[in-house]
């Protein structure tokens, strides 16, 4: 299995966008910013600050916010809207990144130059040495912070004792961690221990993906390459796609059959999960599409099909991103006030993730098939 891994990555090696320069600095820049943004939505007591004293049976009042009240409740909420989607940022740019130097990770060092060897080897010692550290630095606050706290606790036979000398600060602390963990203790500590597990994975990686992408290397011209992968993509493409639209359909059947599954929210969850690797499929196949369709045009003019149903998916897919931005960033209540006989933005979002889906099967479809039709025509031209 590992010897048919190697012949793979050596037969079809990743070429062109996927190994440019501007393409790993994006997802290297991308997957640092939101790490650390995941990371500041974790150490802000945003549930508490949506949780308001102000807040009665009905929830909170906005007419009755002050304008500061206001101004911290909608940041709050913004923060908690994008970090939400945080984690499925981050999972999509670890993915791509690893397709991108899968070549550098996966391959022995036989099948490498030094150079490649060398970044490798700075890159996953200097990534596991600085989280070393981190993990250190933070070991050693916390246990002075709790040591402090220790040895300054007044001890005497009074009862009650004397105040604390640091009380303030101590029930300050308190009052911010309960604060943190107002949406439940296993919730924020699962957040936080997969933030460091995906940090301990992804930051090898990303040292790896710029220290590669420094080095002019001139990259080869892989049109040859890109027909004979074709036929290729398309089967992976339809695999992924198939896996999309059975989750999809396993949610609903979790929600249907599974007693309490859209109240405890497991068939949400599937549902999720499904769109965020629909997500990732979406991104990976208009990439390798975009390769095909610029190595087709310049053998034939007649791609006129593939470029229009190309299009369209992305159309489809600005649309459902703009919304879903807007849901995403708007107070609750302004976009769903209308009652049933408004059109739900959700809904809308649904049916064009579900519209994306043949537009651009139908697109790789076409310039897989071209792809082929161009490869039989230099193999007819050469004989």
């Amino acid at each position: 299995m590992r010897q048919a891994k190697i012949e793979r990555l050596l037969s079809s090696p990743p070429s062109g966008f996927w190994i440019s320069k501007g393409y790993r600095r994006t997802l290297s820049v991308v997957s640092v910013v939101f790490s650390y943004y995941y990371l500041i939505t974790l150490l802000i007591p945003i549930p508490e600050i949506l949780h308001d004293p102000l807040r009665g049976k009905d929830g909170i009042n906005i007419d009755k916010l002050d304008a500061s009240q206001r101004f911290t409740y909608e940041f709050a909420y913004v923060l908690a809207g994008i970090g939400t989607l945080s984690p499925l940022i981050l999972l999509t740019c670890l993915l791509l990144l690893r397709s991108s130097i899968r070549r550098i990770t996966s391959l022995p060092n036989e099948y490498l130059d030094e150079l490649e060897i060398a970044n490798r080897d700075w890159a996953f010692k200097t990534g596991y040495l600085v989280i070393r550290r981190v993990g250190l630095a933070l070991t050693v606050i916390g246990f002075t912070t709790l040591f402090i706290l220790f040895v300054t606790t007044p001890r005497t036979w009074q009862w009650p004792g004397p105040k604390h000398p640091l009380q303030e600060v101590k029930d300050a602390l308190v009052a911010y961690f309960e604060g943190l963990t107002a949406d439940g203790v296993l919730d924020f500590y699962f957040q936080v221990i997969a933030l460091l597990t995906y940090v301990a994975y992804a930051f090898p990686i990303i040292l790896l993906a710029w220290r590669e992408s420094k080095f002019n290397e001139a990259l080869p011209k892989v049109e040859n390459q890109v027909f004979k992968e074709a036929q290729a993509f398309e089967k992976a493409y339809l695999k992924r796609v198939l896996i999309v639209v059975m989750g999809f359909l396993g949610s609903i059947l979790i929600g249907w059959l599974v007693p309490y599954a859209m109240m405890n929210g497991l068939a949400i969850m599937a549902a999720v999960l499904t769109a965020w690797f629909g997500v990732y499929v979406y991104i990976w196949s208009s990439i390798k599409t975009v390769e095909i369709l610029k190595a087709v045009k310049s053998k034939t003019s007649n791609s006129t099909m593939a470029t229009t149903f190309f299009v369209i998916t992305h159309l489809l897919g600005t649309l459902l991103v703009t919304i879903l931005v807007l849901v995403t960033l708007v107070i609750p209540g302004q976009w769903n006030s209308g009652g049933f006989n408004q059109i739900h933005p959700l809904g809308v979002i649904l049916v064009l993730g579900v519209l994306m889906i043949p537009a651009q099967a139908i697109s790789v479809s076409f310039a897989s098939k071209l792809s082929k039709e161009i490869r039989l025509e230099n193999s007819e031209s050469k004989a």
